[in-house]
């Protein structure tokens, strides 16, 4: 990013904070900033970074991930994405793709508008004598972009601030904030569950606060199992955050596809590195390409920027995830939450 688009965007951003507008004003100006994310990336040279990560060759499909992980990790992240009280009645638009889930509670901070819900799937498989045994795991879900406070926290890139005790690894300051912001209602949940098999999933800016959330719960609670998958998630820290959280937790994906504008940022030339097991959903097929390592050019670097696409952001496996399936919903907006929904 160049001088005039960095000082572009942090003057926005600055008003933001300290400007008392009306809300219409306000999404206006949200619209117009993500139009210049947008123009940037397509306009800004693609930086080069040194790693001292292995590199090792993407290969198509593998019996780690496979497409139904993706699908439900795909329709419970849709799910965030629907009014609160459909939600904690689990009568939503999505809520009927996700069978035998049990709904315990859901999360709301008004101040960085994050929206999260917990509860329990059981999954049913066949054991060695070949009888049906159901499993029960709790999922922890995170909404993604959805108002003019979310957009301020996504739009907040050139903050890296240090990840807790490990001073060289640094996340993204805004995201951090909004995690924290549920931090401990999440903890004692957990602990009142006595929780053993956590799959953390979220969409967007979900996807981040998801990769935060399941890095932070093996770190402080030591829960034996957990795995997480996001989608669509922009970079949520650096490099080395990236090489403690592969040291850490134990299965994770992070899921692309096509032209997701979104997966591109922040850019690496501010100091930002992907995660990796990257899932890369080429087209709208189902067919997919996995990298190992977080920036591999085969996966979703090999896009070019003068083609991004919005509408590759609000569809995954061919599921419309913002908006709750809504037809009326453009993937190109985001969409501010009626407090009355919740």
């Amino acid at each position: 990013m160049n001088y005039l688009e960095n000082y572009i965007i942090n003057s926005i951003y600055t008003q933001f904070y300290r400007i008392s507008i009306n809300f219409n004003i306000k999404m206006n100006l949200r619209n117009i900033i993500f139009s210049l994310l947008i123009i940037f990336s397509t306009v800004s040279a693609k930086p080069s970074i040194k790693t001292t990560t292995k590199e090792v060759t993407s290969t198509v499909g593998t019996e780690s991930y496979d497409n139904f992980i993706g699908y439900q990790a795909t329709y419970l992240s849709a799910i965030t994405y629907c009014p609160e009280k459909s939600v904690k009645n689990w009568d939503c638009h999505w809520c009927n793709n996700v069978s035998d889930f049990t709904i315990i509670e859901t999360f709301w901070d008004e101040f960085t508008s994050t929206f999260c819900y917990f509860g329990q799937l059981s999954d049913k498989y066949e054991n060695t004598n070949s009888n049906t045994n159901t499993y029960k795991k709790y999922v922890l879900a995170f909404e993604g972009s959805q108002d003019l406070k979310d957009a301020k926290i996504d739009l907040n890139y050139s903050k890296l601030v240090p990840y807790k005790n490990h001073p060289s690894a640094k996340v993204h300051g805004g995201i951090w904030t909004a995690y924290k912001s549920i931090q401990d209602e999440i903890y004692n949940l957990i602990k009142n569950h006595y929780v053993d098999d956590l799959l953390v999933v979220g969409h967007s800016l979900g996807g981040a606060l998801a990769t935060l959330a399941s890095l932070d719960l093996v770190e402080v609670l030591g829960i034996p199992y957990v795995r997480m998958i996001s989608l669509g998630a922009p970079r949520v820290g650096n490099l080395q955050y990236a090489v403690l959280y592969d040291s850490k937790v134990e299965e994770y994906y992070r899921l692309t596809h096509g032209h997701d504008p979104i997966v591109q940022l922040p850019y690496r030339m501010m100091g930002f590195h992907h995660i990796g097991h990257e899932i890369f959903y080429p087209t709208d097929s189902l067919s997919y390409i996995e990298c190992l390592e977080g920036e591999n050019p085969r996966c979703s670097n090999s896009v070019a920027r003068d083609r991004s696409n919005f509408t590759d952001h609000g569809y995954y496996l061919n599921i419309k995830l913002v908006g709750c399936g809504s037809n009326d919903y453009e993937p190109e907006m985001y969409q501010y939450r009626d407090p009355s929904d919740c």
